[in-house]
Formats: structure tokens, sequence, C-alpha cells
């Protein structure tokens, strides 16, 4: 697959760059990251809230372990919303603005005061976390496999992991559908910070489903469409792309399958218009 996971990273960092708010919300939301990376600030803060009663907290918050933006991928956002959603809501209801008053920056804990004592912080984590939960999710897809859910223990030894071609088109297509589907049934009461931040909410969510049916038009084109061969009218589309250049303009693979006269040209050309009749050699 060439550049998948780039191509959601780009989708991803495109959609996010196009809010108005963005910017100085992840300037906080990187000052929580580092602040909850740092062992010793971590010690501290899960005695303190230990201290107040709060021990189911303070366990949660011990065992978290949240990945480095050093090596920094837009995708790593979605790890980041993942882990720290589970308890962000009641770290910010415990968060004493005094709990960590120690630090040679200041600048980082003031942007953390303010990103836990602000409930439009919290409400706009919900938003960019369900964006990057749907462009995650398309990130880690490729390297599953059509046979095995993830959790299923025969998954790890399959064979086909990462072997998705046939069907990506259809992942991506059903995808962003039922994005559009539920970003177009929100409502201003959907994420409750008013009717601007609603309309932006939206177009945001349409502008990246389109940004990913851009990125992903190839799967559309051969060579990649041979592997939606079974499908109805793919292998007529492929003989038309296919006979839209001279031979020598084409891919090495598109060329082993449809040159004029070959075995599988042939074979090709014999599937019916509702995807039946492939060949032993197109199957293999």
């Amino acid at each position: 697959m060439p550049g998948w996971r780039h191509a959601v990273d780009v989708c991803l960092n495109r959609c996010l760059a196009s809010l108005r708010w963005f910017p100085t919300w992840m300037k906080k939301f990187k000052a929580v990251i580092s602040l909850l990376r740092r062992e010793n600030a971590k010690v501290v803060i899960v005695k303190d809230l230990a201290r107040s009663g709060k021990a189911g907290l303070s366990e949660m918050l011990s065992a978290l372990s949240l990945p480095s933006f050093a090596a920094w991928r837009w995708v790593t956002l979605h790890k980041c919303c993942k882990q720290l959603g589970a308890m962000i809501e009641s770290l910010a209801g415990a968060w004493n603005p005094r709990m960590y008053p120690n630090t040679r920056d200041p600048t980082s804990i003031r942007l953390v005061n303010e990103a836990l004592c602000s409930e439009e912080w919290l409400k706009k984590l919900w938003y960019v976390s369900w964006v990057a939960d749907l462009l995650g999710n398309m990130s880690s897809w490729i390297s599953g496999c059509d046979c095995h859910s993830v959790d299923d223990p025969d998954f790890a030894d399959c064979p086909r992991k990462g072997r998705r071609l046939a069907t990506a088109h259809r992942y991506v297509n059903e995808t962003v559908e039922a994005a559009l589907r539920e970003a177009n049934s929100w409502t201003p009461a959907s994420w409750k910070l008013g009717v601007a931040f609603w309309l932006q909410a939206q177009g945001c969510t349409r502008a990246t489903c389109h940004q990913i049916q851009v990125k992903f038009k190839y799967l559309e084109q051969i060579p990649y469409l041979l592997a939606r061969l079974p499908e109805p009218g793919i292998a007529r589309e492929a003989i038309r792309q296919y006979n839209l250049f001279p031979e020598g303009q084409h891919h090495r693979v598109t060329i082993e399958f449809l040159k004029l006269g070959s075995s599988m040209r042939n074979d090709i050309h014999n599937i019916g218009d509702d995807g039946s009749g492939l060949s032993d050699q197109l199957v293999r």
C-alpha cells in the first residue's frame, strides 16, 4: 500500500489545523501530556490524590503510560486522547492548581492549570478525540486482516495481516459515509459550545472526509483496481483505463495483467459484468 499511514497522518493534520481554536488548545494539551509523562511530577500528583481520598484516580494516574511527542506523528494524538480520555474528567475535577507548584517551567504549569480548570477546553477535547479516533482507527486498520479480529488469539500468527488491498476501497467509503452521517446529525447542543463551534466542527469533519476521499482516490485506478476484480463492473473499468494510454506508460503490474494477447488479459475480459467468472489463474 503506498503510504497509507502517511496519508491518514496528513488528513488528521489538515483537519485539526483548519480549526481556529486548535493551536491554542494543542499547546495546553501538550503541556498536560508533558507533565503526566514526567515521573517526578506524576509521583507528586499521585501522592496528593491518594492523600485526598481519591485512591482510584491515583492508581489510574500511576498506571498511565503516554507516548512521547518527541517522535511526533499526528496519530500519536489518537493514542494520547484514548489514554487520557478515560480519566481526564476525574483528574480535572480533582485538580488543585497548587498541587504541583515547584517547576522550572512555570509557563508549562500555567498551561496545565488553564486546561484542567477550563470546561471549554475539556469539551473541545471530546471533539479532538472523536476526530483522532476516526483517523487513528483508519491508520491502524491497514495492519489488520479480514479474517480475524485483533482480539482473536490466532490474529498474531495470521499470514494475511496487512494484505487488505482488496477491501481497502470499501473500508474507506464506509468510514467516510459513517462519519458524515454522524456529523450531519449534530446540533448546537451536541457539543454544548454554541452555534459557532458546531458549524466549525461540521465543516471540519466534512472537509476531512473529502480529504480522505482525495488521498485514497488511487484505489479506483489501475493497478490497485485489479485487487477488486470480483466486484461488479471493475474488470471492464480496468480494461478501459488500460486502453487510455500506451503500454509503456503503465505500471509493470498493470502490464502483467492487462497486456494485449496475454492469458490474464483474456481471463479479465471474460469476467462477467457482475464480477463472476474469475479464472483459477486470477484467483491465485
